[in-house]
């Protein structure tokens, strides 16, 4: 009779989370609920998006948007163009400084719609444009900071409001081998400005089909506002993460409790082999929030709920945006010898490689979600995995140089478009250099932007070695070379060998040496 009960439950659990989900992708908020939780913020805010009933700001809308500013600030605003999407748009970088005799001023990137489904991002970036400008109250912070923004990058996706680019590559999975125009437009761009500080804006799927395994006989949703994802990669150099946790974190929370805005560290789901989990933050080097702080950075990602939610509550999470934008500037004009102490620290790091590395689980961890039926916050205890914890289990000490031989080529093209520094032998020499031979390798079930990773492991010897002329040479004293050894060591994860830009074959070696003095 239980059973039964509770398969009756769960069928009407199931049926109102189908009716929720209209045939396009977009959920219906119960408005009961948008309403309790989300309302709309007492605020007016012009972008294109908000002069209208119906979708977002276009790309056209967005260019006349910006040109109308430009024209009304022209000594504060400026536009280039940094790069052209597979369709052939122009890719906008706008600069916002004031013109004065301080030129020791901290560069501040914000960058949006690196997914093309999440709008709320160019609003946000759009809003945060007009409000530097306009807003007398705000004007101080060009005293020290230069900002860069970019407010639509993958605009072919943003035209088709579909994630990925045109040639179906995500983005945000596209930082470790740079596949797409998009992707090189956007590390062009802080190879050019080398920003102290870097965020991207993204929106969040808070209804998802994994939250039905948490618990059948309730339709949880995730209840946030903004979430937050900084790098949890034990590559980026400890003064970098201690800088955003302590000081940018600290400020984006507070700014949101003013607001009443609700705020979290960034979680999905994870359903491995049927069971579920939850990973919080992130750490793999193919996302920008990770990729950014390899390269010396301090960098954040920032998330306001909105996927598949049309525009339901799009002031509330233009607002997010705005606001989490808002409080990374006061933070940065406010700590400006601390950030660049901080990136000075990390440029400094000689520490070991983390090759491998693992979260930390957490057994039964309680997390509040929506139940939309209910209408209230319910505590669900669940298992999750931290990434912002993670634990070197594999490391290597950083070399002096690495050297990798002239065939592979796709690779060093790879590493020159992130700003590595690459020179090239002018003729041929002998090195004692550590050296892996592969012994096994394992292609992956599982496809990511059109290819199967492979997993090797090697023995590492030192010998000595002949290199040809024309092998490349990769200096480790450099600016991004944290962004470099975690795809040159040939186990680690989203890296060359794994992503295949290096074929390798057991018994061989790999392509890549290691060089100490």
């Amino acid at each position: 009779m239980m059973m039964q009960k509770m398969k009756s439950i769960y069928l009407t659990v199931l049926m109102v989370f189908v009716c929720l989900v209209s045939a396009f992708g977009q959920w219906h908020e119960p408005k009961r609920v948008t309403e309790k939780f989300f309302p709309e913020p007492d605020i007016e805010i012009n972008t294109p998006a908000f002069q209208k009933r119906r979708g977002f700001t276009t790309y056209e809308e967005m260019n006349v948007f910006l040109n109308n500013h430009i024209a009304r600030n022209p000594l504060l605003l400026q536009m280039e163009i940094v790069g052209k999407t597979q369709k052939g748009k122009d890719i906008p970088l706008v600069t916002i400084r004031k013109k004065s005799g301080n030129t020791d001023k901290l560069n501040v990137l914000f960058f949006a719609r690196v997914h093309g489904d999440e709008p709320a991002g160019t609003e946000s970036m759009l809003y945060f444009i007009d409000r530097i400008v306009n807003d007398p109250s705000l004007g101080y912070l060009l005293d020290k900071l230069n900002f860069f923004i970019m407010p639509m990058v993958n605009i072919d996706g943003g035209e088709s409001f579909s994630r990925r680019t045109a040639n179906n590559i995500d983005m945000n999975r596209d930082q470790s081998k740079l596949q797409t125009p998009e992707a090189k437009a956007l590390h062009e761009v802080v190879n050019k400005i080398r920003p102290h500080v870097s965020v991207d804006f993204h929106e969040f799927q808070p209804l998802r089909t994994d939250f039905l395994k948490i618990a059948p006989t309730k339709a949880l949703t995730t209840p946030w506002d903004v979430m937050l994802l900084y790098s949890g990669n034990p590559n980026v150099p400890s003064a970098l993460r201690n800088t955003v946790d302590n000081l940018f974190l600290v400020n984006i929370r507070k700014k949101l409790d003013e607001q009443h805005l609700t705020h979290h560290t960034y979680y999905s789901s994870s359903n491995h082999y049927g069971k579920l989990s939850i990973p919080i933050g992130g750490a793999s080097p193919r996302s920008t929030s990770n990729a950014m702080a390899l390269k010396n950075i301090i960098s954040l990602l920032v998330e306001t709920r909105g996927i598949h939610l049309g525009r339901t509550s799009l002031k509330r999470r233009t607002y997010g945006g705005y606001l989490a934008a808002l409080a990374i500037a006061e933070t940065a004009y406010r700590n400006r010898a601390e950030v660049l102490s901080a990136i000075e620290e990390a440029q400094n790091d000689r520490s070991d490689i983390a090759v491998r590395f693992r979260s930390e689980k957490v057994a039964d961890y309680t997390l509040p979600f929506l139940d939309l039926i209910r209408n209230e916050l319910v505590d669900v205890t669940i298992d999750a995995s931290f990434n912002t914890r993670s634990t070197p289990t594999q490391t290597r000490p950083l070399p002096d140089a690495y050297y990798i031989l002239p065939t592979e080529y796709d690779a060093i093209r790879i590493l020159q478009n992130m700003g590595v520094e690459v020179t090239m032998l002018p003729t041929a020499v002998e090195i004692e250099a550590e050296v892996h031979t592969v012994l096994s390798a394992v292609e992956s079930a599982s496809e990511i932007g059109g290819i199967y990773p492979v997993s090797v492991r090697v023995e590492t010897t030192k010998r000595k070695v002949t290199l040809p002329a024309g092998t490349f040479k990769v200096d480790t004293r450099q600016k991004h070379i944290r962004a470099a050894t975690v795809l040159l060591e040939p186990e680690s994860s989203n890296g060359f060998v794994n992503y295949r830009v290096i074929e390798v074959e057991t018994g061989n070696d790999v392509p890549i040496y290691r060089f100490t003095k």
